[in-house]
């Protein structure tokens, strides 16, 4: 019995505890919805606390804003006080001006008064009184017009005068230009003249000066040192076969190459510039050419064929070698030399003569055309045109008589000057004395205005 009431027992057990079990599965299943729900109001009280922190701040934010509202409203009452205060100030000044207008319409009305009562006085004087104020009138009148034509005149003779001042000081500044331009020329003529005695005693110094002649010594000193000795200068181993009429063609075809020394090779060429610098001669031209080549043979098909003479043909030398350096570097076989510029022209441009070069008039031009281009160059005014002539003492003379020309020009034009300076001093008195008369009769033409406007 008790084994039953046992297993009972343990049945009853076992109904309760799956009873129990299958409670705790229902309440197991359950707990996500339970454990949503308490999310969800745990949301709730979150979303409800943020609701309140921003109720918070806005009710801080409005109780701010509310202070900065009520401190607007105490500046716009002061303002507006202020402004009361100064639109009682404005009407109290409108008034015033109001009244200062009044008074002075009354004091104007016054005036016209006053105004209208002069004219009746003025309209009650007498006829003969208004002719006599005429009469004073165009006496004035006519006092007034003939010192304006006085004065008109002054001032016509007051600027005839400065145009002849100033006509007398560019006279002044013409002659002294010109005095000085006859002294620098006759500076130069007396350098060219000493120059030219220079050279007179020795026809070396006409191509370098003293630079050329210490130049010559220091080769002489060391003429063991070269393989040939140098030559030149080029221009003392030249001289003119037809007379000096060409020197000065010569001068301003080849007149480059006649201060310069010709070397047989590059060794004497360093040696010379060597001498070159000793002597204090730095642009000393040096020219290579082989001495053993001799005199250049020129076929006459080469030569330009024309009946006027070429610069080949009016020089000689001792040297053939100097004569070759000048058919080598110049082309003198082919520089045509003429008497004038008309037939220069003619030859260079007109006659087209074959092998032709440069044509070179008596007086320096320079003529030549390349293709269809004419060309026509003046004497080089620096070229020294007297240093290939036989002879110094026609030339010396020739310069001579221009440097007395030129002292006897200055001292006319001094002449002219002291006359000149007495002339402006002169009208420089005149215009004086004009300026003051033309003073004196504006003012008593201003005087005469005043009482003709009185």
């Amino acid at each position: 019995m008790k084994f039953k009431l046992a297993w009972s027992w343990v049945y009853n057990v076992d109904k309760e505890l799956q009873k129990q079990s299958a409670l705790i599965e229902k309440l197991k299943a359950r707990v996500p919805a339970c454990q949503a729900e308490i999310n969800k109001r745990l949301e709730k009280i979150e979303s409800l606390r943020n609701i309140y922190a921003d109720n918070r701040i806005r009710y801080e934010h409005m109780t701010k804003k509310t202070s900065e509202v009520q401190k607007m409203k105490n500046e716009l009452q002061e303002s507006l006080s202020m402004a009361n205060k100064y639109m009682l100030e404005l009407e109290e000044e409108y008034r015033r001006r109001k009244s200062d207008a009044q008074k002075m319409l009354r004091h104007m009305k016054s005036l016209e008064h006053q105004v209208h009562h002069f004219k009746e006085q003025n309209l009650q004087n007498t006829q003969a009184e208004e002719s006599e104020m005429l009469e004073k009138v165009k006496s004035l009148q006519d006092e007034v017009n003939n010192a304006e034509l006085l004065l008109k005149r002054l001032k016509e003779e007051e600027n005839t005068l400065s145009e002849s001042l100033s006509a007398g000081r560019d006279e002044m500044k013409r002659i002294d230009n010109q005095i000085e331009d006859y002294e620098r020329k006759e500076r130069e003529i007396k350098s060219s003249i000493s120059e030219l005695r220079r050279n007179q005693t020795n026809k070396v110094t006409a191509f370098g000066g003293e630079r050329v002649l210490q130049l010559l010594r220091i080769i002489e000193s060391r003429c063991h040192e070269f393989i040939r000795p140098p030559i030149g200068p080029i221009g003392a181993r030249l001289t003119l076969t037809r007379g000096d009429i060409w020197a000065c063609a010569v001068e301003n075809a080849v007149g480059g190459l006649l201060n310069a020394f010709i070397v047989t090779n590059v060794k004497d060429s360093h040696l010379l510039r060597s001498c070159a610098r000793q002597a204090r001669y730095d642009n000393l031209r040096i020219i290579i050419y082989d001495f053993s080549v001799p005199r250049l043979n020129i076929p006459s098909n080469d030569l330009p064929r024309t009946s006027h003479p070429t610069i080949l043909s009016v020089l000689n030398s001792d040297s053939a070698t100097v004569l070759n350096v000048l058919v080598d570097r110049a082309g003198i076989e082919r520089q045509v030399l003429v008497k004038d510029y008309d037939v220069g022209k003619s030859v260079a441009f007109d006659e087209r003569v074959s092998n032709l070069k440069e044509v070179y008039t008596a007086e320096g031009y320079r003529m030549f055309s390349r293709g269809s281009v004419q060309t026509v160059l003046p004497p080089n005014k620096r070229a020294r045109t007297g240093r290939l002539c036989s002879s110094y003492d026609d030339q010396i003379k020739c310069l001579e008589r221009d440097a007395s020309s030129m002292r006897e020009q200055a001292q006319s034009s001094r002449q002219n000057k002291r006359v000149a300076e007495e002339e402006l001093h002169d009208l420089q008195g005149k215009l004086r004395s004009a300026k003051w008369m033309v003073k004196e009769e504006m003012k008593r033409h201003a005087l005469e205005g005043a009482k003709v406007t009185v």
